[in-house]
């Protein structure tokens, strides 16, 4: 059955609610369908590692477990020979983690916890606001941290400017000798990706060539320094690579995909809904690591146009072969009249987010073509 397009709010902030796509006897997919699956199932939190325990289930009501998001996510790649899985998870601390140091911050932080209306491990006390009270909580949080660890002598390695709450997975499959590395997207009711996204300014990051995005360059870094580890764990074992993400994880999986020739593997990039990661020279050198880059855009999604090309002193460029998707959900390797964003996309864009989900029933088209599931049903005609 072919994917219908969608403007609902759930497919573009929970993508990882729609159904599996991979089921045991369906044909073996693409390495552009894999790689476009397997970078909505990033968005399955599987920081929360465990399955839960059928012991907490009311007794009065009997019934199966929900599966962890772990078990969704290894059920899905596990029927196409998927057996082996890593998951990389560079979390921010929280405010229960702040106040469990203790010290001379804590009375106050508890004060401030209790005019939130919020005990450590409950929801956010700015319920009421919806997404936007919860991006309020979240950098409140950050901000007490931020105030916390400036007082203390921790080294300056372990404070919190070193996090970036960025999640990726790792999928091995030993017949053909594959690796996937998909990296999770933009979560917009998560302020630290919200402020990952929004840190445009460019810099030079170690590693890398050219001027980064530097919230992208961040992320990268600290994802590259884990999937550098799992590559020399295992130097017996990929002998080729497939990375992939959508939105903040394309950009971010773009920056790990340059580093890649340093171990010598083939490597082959397939991004979704990808922003702009770096400059011209960022692109010049990016050409030369021999990276096998796809870069899928959806009609007029907005994100694609972000950061903004040649604008004062920002220069930002795309890398990689382009595919588009048109109205009619066709694959086309030059762009169309479909494919073209107004003007007022980007001022459109800031006050989607800002308004956030539970506000509105139905995206704007521009906002849509975001959604890994629109991307979805390109690739799977």
């Amino acid at each position: 059955m072919p994917i219908l397009y969608s403007q609902s709010p759930d497919d573009l902030f929970s993508p990882q609610k729609r159904p599996a796509l991979f089921r045991v006897g369906t044909p073996a997919p693409s390495d552009l369908q894999l790689a476009v699956e397997a970078a909505r199932l990033a968005y399955f939190r599987f920081e929360n590692a465990t399955d839960p325990d059928p012991r907490t289930q009311p007794p009065l009501l009997p019934q199966t477990p929900e599966p962890s998001p772990r078990s969704k996510l290894e059920a899905s790649l596990g029927t196409l020979g998927f057996t082996e899985f890593t998951y990389i998870n560079d979390p921010v601390p929280t405010l229960k983690d702040l106040l469990s140091r203790g010290g001379p911050l804590s009375m106050p932080l508890v004060s401030l916890q209790k005019l939130m209306g919020t005990g450590v491990t409950s929801s956010p006390g700015f319920n009421f606001l919806g997404p936007v009270g919860t991006a309020i909580h979240d950098l409140v949080d950050q901000a007490a941290d931020r105030v916390w660890q400036a007082l203390t002598d921790l080294p300056k390695a372990d404070r919190l400017a070193g996090f970036t709450d960025t999640q990726a997975y790792v999928a091995f499959r030993p017949s053909d000798r594959l690796a996937v590395i998909a990296v999770r997207g933009s979560q917009a009711n998560t302020a630290n990706d919200v402020l990952l996204d929004g840190r445009f300014l460019q810099v030079r990051a170690e590693g890398w060539t050219g001027s980064l995005h530097h919230g992208f360059a961040r992320g990268a870094s600290v994802l590259w320094k884990e999937i550098s580890k799992w590559l020399d764990a295992h130097d017996d074992k990929p002998v080729r690579l497939l990375i992939c993400g959508h939105s903040l994880g394309a950009a971010i999986a773009t920056l790990v995909a340059v580093r890649t020739h340093e171990k010598r593997i083939p490597t082959q990039l397939i991004t979704i809904g990808s922003p702009r990661v770096g400059d011209r020279e960022f692109a010049t050198d990016f050409a030369t690591k021999g990276v096998n880059a796809t870069r899928v855009v959806d009609r007029i999604d907005v994100v694609t146009h972000i950061p903004p090309e040649n604008v004062a002193f920002l220069d930002y460029v795309h890398v990689g072969k382009p595919l588009f998707i048109n109205r009619k959900g066709e694959m086309r390797d030059l762009p169309t009249a479909d494919n073209t964003v107004n003007e007022g996309s980007l001022h459109q864009l800031a006050t989607q987010l800002l308004l956030g989900p539970g506000l509105t029933s139905i995206l704007p088209e521009w906002l849509a073509d975001h959604a890994p599931t629109n991307y979805l049903r390109g690739v799977f005609p």
